[in-house]
């Protein structure tokens, strides 16, 4: 069930709970997509140094 057939079937406190965890997910992928972003970063400026 997602956060608005939750909040439709009138189960607020569910479609809250829901709707955190649905948040908490967005935060952690946007974290990891964060971090490997700086990771290719790094290969990159390594690879660089190499190069140069």
């Amino acid at each position: 069930m997602t956060a608005a057939e939750a909040w439709d079937a009138g189960d607020y406190e569910l479609a809250d709970k829901l709707r955190h965890k649905q948040v908490m997910q967005e935060a952690i992928r946007a974290r990891i997509a964060a971090q490997e972003q700086a990771q290719e970063a790094v290969k990159g400026r390594s690879a660089g140094e190499r190069r140069g």
